[in-house]
């Protein structure tokens, strides 16, 4: 089958580099559905590139010429618009066109190919619907994204979290499927990684708390700092490892005040500062917990992605009870937390830097977890399932 995939951004860094929860999700499953012999592109923005290119030896990659900041309404409504004239004397080239996007208002475009081009279509959807603020609070606007949802072959939602938003706003009590992110199980596996360890600076006696996130008030790395600190006065020798990824999500000014305030804690000298990290998976190996005390769900993914892969790597996990999360973090993997309150944090990193045998137990609770259904494999099945649905 030759599938055409649709994703507004796509940060491509390298071949196996990709910044962001749905778009890295969408290389793990265009890798796999490849892998079974499908003929996969994906159309984009993908920064740095233009013009059609191969990852992966497998992967065609069309990347629009964007001038645009992503994370904007102008660069949303720019790829909308470069997709449709591209789509417009392309699409009938492919069997089946699937759309991927965080916020509802790209299932536009995948409604128009519907339309246009007659081609069997399905939209994912990876953040819940906040109808009630922005532009989702006018009516027509949200009327006319009903309308474009009922004309798509098929709607999928990676969270029962997602799957229900979606129901609320089309006033269906079902819409569509619900089909979990893959993780690829393969490339996070558990591991020893004291070398990698010892080149950042971290001695055999101290644990490594991973933060894999953007500077955006969103991530709150704030509080992870304000709960790190609150650690940092234990007995318990602790590292805390800091990623932030896209320069428009993580402004150097935004840096500045952060890392201020981590100075300010007396915290600075135990942190270590990373941009884009090329190899996710070993840095997964290296720490000993990772935290993701987000906000919302209402960015690139419901499932935070990160955790997912670390809970993979069968490290234990300190996330926000926030969007989708609950559905797959509970005590037996990890902990769920009160983002705003550091007590709360803390206490829950406390727990796991203070017991060894807890971070293997929870840690490999956690690998089974994801393995049992995270698997590309099993997701793959799950989505041909629809393709062949909507294809009939």
């Amino acid at each position: 089958m030759k599938i055409l995939h649709v994703i507004p951004q796509f940060p491509l860094f390298g071949d196996n580099t990709v910044v962001g929860g749905h778009a890295n999700a969408l290389y793990v499953l265009a890798k796999t559905q490849a892998a079974a012999g499908h003929d996969v592109t994906i159309l984009s923005h993908a920064p740095n590139h233009n013009g059609a290119f191969k990852i992966a030896n497998q992967i065609n990659v069309v990347s629009l010429d964007s001038r645009l900041t992503p994370g904007t309404y102008r660069h949303a409504v720019g790829f909308i618009l470069m997709a449709t004239v591209w789509l417009f004397r392309r699409a009938s080239q492919y069997d089946l066109v699937h759309g991927h996007s965080g916020f509802i208002d790209y299932v536009l475009l995948t409604a128009l190919v519907a339309l246009l081009h007659r081609r069997p279509t399905v939209h994912s959807l990876y953040c819940p619907i906040e109808k009630r603020r922005g532009r989702l609070a006018n009516p027509l606007y949200s009327a006319l994204l009903r309308w474009c949802i009922a004309r798509v072959g098929a709607m999928s939602s990676i969270s029962a979290n997602v799957h229900g938003s979606l129901c609320q706003f089309t006033h269906r009590s079902e819409c569509g499927v619900v089909v979990r992110c893959p993780i690829d199980c393969v490339r996070f596996h558990p591991g020893d990684e004291r070398e990698f360890r010892s080149a950042l600076g971290i001695a055999d006696d101290e644990i490594a708390i991973l933060f894999v996130g953007n500077t955006t008030p969103q991530k709150n790395l704030k509080g992870t700092l304000d709960a790190f600190a609150h650690l940092a006065q234990s007995t318990c020798r602790s590292r805390l490892i800091v990623t932030t990824e896209l320069r428009h999500s993580s402004p150097d000014e935004q840096k500045v005040q952060l890392m201020q305030q981590a100075e300010d804690l007396g915290i600075f000298a135990d942190i270590i500062q990373l941009g884009i990290v090329h190899d996710m998976p070993v840095l997964m190996r290296a720490c000993d917990i990772l935290v993701a005390p987000f906000l919302d769900s209402l960015g690139p993914s419901d499932y935070f992605l990160a955790a997912l892969e670390a809970m993979s790597s069968a490290k234990p996990v300190v996330v926000s009870a926030v969007g989708g999360m609950p559905e797959v973090v509970d005590s037996s993997v990890g902990r769920l937390i009160d983002p705003i309150d550091p007590d709360d944090f803390a206490c829950a990193l406390q727990q796991f830097v203070a017991d060894e045998h807890l971070r293997r137990s929870l840690g490999d609770s956690g690998r089974r977890r994801i393995v049992q259904y995270f698997d590309p494999n099993l997701i793959v099945n799950q989505i041909d399932a629809v393709y062949r649905r909507i294809a009939s």
